[in-house]
């Protein structure tokens, strides 16, 4: 309200479906406020952000490291420090002044994250909500768990429960778990502040908050409504917008009756914008009251139409300029044959995965200076996709089984094979 004080609040998953859960919740809200409601403005953050915003036109969408940030420091301004765990994602955010200075996400690994504590707690039996954490408290000796991978710490606790583990050690222990994998991935070693704040649904969880307190050795702040912070910060950030504007801004908001009642109709169909791309990316073409919205692209290349304004430049491919820019005359790309000689230079073979996509530039110019010349293996594709995951023994995330795939091209087909293992970055 004008008061900045949340006046309704609903915590629900989205169970892969933002936009069906979204006309939920404006079911909820049309039945709790009634027909005289006025929605002043629309705010979207997260990860399905986007399309929920495309889909409700919200006047403001806003990345979760400022929402969070911003809902923050409105519940404590000495904040410096937001840890933040969401259902797929986990945040480090550092608060400087009143503002997010430095910040850090586990984007790609589920790891730690509540969507996979839910998962777990449903394979053990256990009610995540009240019964997780009354086990969890219980313990006296939490089992020790891999931290660093999903598969592995799920492989851990599936073995410690077959060896007889208590329930309550196993699920203590996975709360520890969670917490170690956090602060190694996420923090790292940037600075823990004085005044830590605990948010994301994993924080309702008072199991999760005491191995984080035990782990730290000091407590956290668990503020009242830390579930749903981030989407209090959006809404500030968005109140802020419209009484800036004054009377020029008027909501975009399509109106929740006709959220509502969209029945989210689409067409199906395979995209070929590209002739040479192999993604065969499946898309959905949606009508919101007459506008034409595409989803399901890879590359982002539909993602240019849902903003407001014209076509912006794409950094993809400005990205590949620049790195074709540097590393001209001082590489190749492996063809079909074997390629042991480039103009009497022996090769080098490389991945074009992993840390080599990066790394290459300084190798392709070092080895240059060498009198050698790097080749590469081509892009990824699905003949190098299938033989990485074809040759893997060990299940692991889908980036490393590619490249499984490009050293199993190159081998045997230049002078030399070079598989770097940085330590430390």
């Amino acid at each position: 309200d004008e008061a900045g004080r949340i006046v309704d609040k609903r915590y629900v998953p989205t169970c892969g479906k933002p936009v069906e859960t979204v006309q939920g919740l404006l079911q909820h809200i049309q039945v709790q406020a009634g027909p005289d409601l006025k929605i002043q403005g629309v705010a979207t953050t997260g990860s399905g952000r986007t399309v929920v915003g495309d889909f409700l036109e919200a006047d403001l969408i806003i990345d979760e490291i400022t929402a969070h940030a911003r809902g923050a420091v409105a519940v404590d301004p000495t904040v410096d420090t937001i840890f933040e765990i969401g259902g797929q994602d986990s945040k480090y955010i550092a608060i400087r002044d009143t503002h997010p200075l430095d910040f850090d996400m586990n984007k790609v690994c589920a790891a730690g994250t509540g969507s996979f504590l839910h998962e777990l707690a449903n394979k053990l039996g256990i009610d995540i909500v009240g019964e997780f954490q009354e086990i969890a408290l219980a313990s006296e000796t939490p089992v020790k768990l891999a931290e660093r991978c999903t598969v592995f710490m799920e492989s851990d606790l599936m073995s410690f429960h077959q060896k007889g583990a208590a329930r309550r050690d196993l699920i203590a222990g996975l709360c520890y778990a969670v917490v170690h994998n956090y602060l190694n991935r996420v923090v790292g070693k940037r600075r823990i502040g004085e005044r830590v704040m605990f948010l994301g649904g994993p924080s309702l969880n008072k199991g999760v908050v005491a191995a984080f307190e035990n782990v730290l050795g000091r407590g956290l702040l668990v503020p009242r409504h830390r579930e749903v912070l981030g989407a209090f910060g959006a809404a500030m950030c968005v109140q802020e917008k419209m009484l800036a504007e004054g009377s020029r801004g008027s909501s975009t908001f399509r109106g929740i009756e006709r959220a509502v009642a969209d029945r989210m109709r689409f067409l199906e169909k395979t995209c070929q914008a590209d002739p040479t791309c192999q993604n065969q990316c499946k898309l959905k073409i949606y009508r919101f009251d007459g506008r034409k919205s595409v989803w399901g692209g890879e590359c982002g290349r539909y993602d240019l139409n849902h903003g407001s304004g014209g076509r912006k430049e794409s950094y993809f491919r400005l990205r590949g300029k620049i790195w074709e820019d540097h590393m001209a005359g001082v590489y190749a790309t492996l063809p079909d044959a074997p390629l042991l000689e480039v103009d009497g230079r022996p090769t080098v073979g490389m991945m074009r995965a992993l840390y080599g996509i990066h790394g290459c530039l300084l190798w392709a110019h070092f080895f240059d200076q060498l009198g050698l010349r790097l080749v590469l293996s081509p892009p990824t594709n699905e003949s190098i996709s299938r033989s990485g995951i074809e040759t893997m023994t060990a299940e692991t995330c889908y980036p490393v089984k590619v490249s499984h795939g490009h050293a199993r091209l190159l081998m045997g087909r230049t002078r030399h094979l070079f598989l770097p293992i940085p330590l430390d970055m």
